[in-house]
């Protein structure tokens, strides 16, 4: 019962980090383009 929970939390925690992650690109790009 409890090995499926802690996979389901890792995964949430693994989509939440690549969200993040996409999310600081997008605006670092923003922040390139505004500056050029």
């Amino acid at each position: 019962m409890r090995k499926p929970e802690k996979k389901i939390i890792s995964d949430q925690l693994h989509k939440s980090l690549i969200i993040l992650f996409v999310g600081v690109t997008i605006l670092m790009l923003l922040i390139k383009t505004m500056f050029l």
